[in-house]
């Protein structure tokens, strides 16, 4: 029965191992999209505003009365960048709650099994307590009946030795 129980904290333990790796897995994803996302922002940022400067400054001296038009466009382009990278940060937060909602629903699978492990523990102690007051009620009884029985086989040679006292 110690077997059984070890045996199954073993697996108990290799599958809480295995979920850590798991989420350690996970996470090391989150951090690599993040980290790309970012990098892919910070390198297109700063692209875009250097060729928005030299394109400003390059048609303010050549096109004075095109500027107008060339705000409009870059605003509606402001507007749809703007959009897309709401998009993508809505996409993204749907996503780190689809992983974190994963992850409570597993913590609470790996809860509810070390609830029934330890309602099982419980209930193999309280067999054990049981035993125990078994075992102890047995002895008290086999003591008495052992007394008894001495009792009778003194009670015994004395009646043999009062029936025939030569011996």
């Amino acid at each position: 029965m110690e077997k059984q129980m070890l045996e199954m904290m073993k697996k108990m333990m290799g599958s809480i191992s295995e979920l850590q790796t798991e989420m350690s897995k996970m996470n090391g994803r989150v951090n690599e999209l993040q980290s790309e996302m970012t990098n892919r922002f910070e390198g297109f940022e700063s692209g875009m505003t250097n060729r928005f400067e030299g394109f400003e400054s390059g048609m303010t001296n050549r096109f004075e009365g095109f500027e107008s038009k060339m705000t409009n466009h870059f605003e509606g382009f402001e507007s749809e960048m703007t959009n897309r990278f709401e998009h993508i940060e809505s996409e993204m937060s749907n996503r780190f709650e689809q992983v974190e909602s994963n992850m409570e629903n597993r913590f609470e699978q790996v809860d509810s099994r070390l609830d029934s492990i330890d309602e099982k523990l419980n209930g193999i102690g309280l067999q054990f307590e049981e035993v125990a007051k078994a075992r102890i009620a047995f002895e008290a009884t086999v003591s008495k009946d052992i007394r008894y029985l001495k009792h009778k086989t003194v009670q015994i040679e004395k009646d043999v030795f009062l029936l025939n006292p030569d011996q």
